[in-house]
């Protein structure tokens, strides 16, 4: 009788043991595709943010070059002659933009070329959820969400 609780221990043991390294295997498996599921949604959110730029909105996480805020000046009447300059309505501003960037070093080369033509008061804000922040939220939310 002892022989037979052994043996059958034996068994237990060995079933055990199979049925760890399928575990293990389906675990591997499985964080494997977690992996490519996340590397897709990455994608299709720095895809998405781009789209949102390309129809002329806000993205949801980039960078907006502004060259100025007036409370008193309306762009308006010049805005035909002026290429991708946008007004922003914000705090009782109006707010010029020039570029919206989803990469903050596009935003960056841009911003030093301004200071070479001469706007020196042009500086980059941060845009996360569509609302404008600071450039460190956005650069952080950047990094979060796309992975730069």
């Amino acid at each position: 009788m002892p022989q037979m609780k052994l043996f059958l221990f034996m068994i237990v043991c060995l079933l055990a043991f199979s049925c760890q390294e399928q575990l293990e295997r389906d675990n591997q498996r499985l964080m494997a595709e977690v992996d490519s599921l996340k590397a897709q949604v990455q994608t299709l959110k720095v895809e998405n943010n781009q789209l949102r730029v390309e129809l002329g909105g806000r993205p949801q996480i980039g960078f907006e070059v502004q060259i100025g805020a007036f409370e008193f000046f309306d762009v308006k009447a010049h805005q035909e002659s002026m290429v991708k300059l946008r007004e922003v309505k914000e705090d009782g501003m109006s707010k010029y933009v020039l570029g919206t960037f989803i990469r903050f070093e596009e935003a960056e080369h841009f911003l030093e070329d301004l200071h070479r033509m001469g706007l020196s008061d042009a500086f980059i804000a941060g845009i996360v959820g569509g609302e404008r922040t600071t450039v460190e939220r956005a650069r952080e939310a950047a990094k979060l969400a796309y992975g730069y």
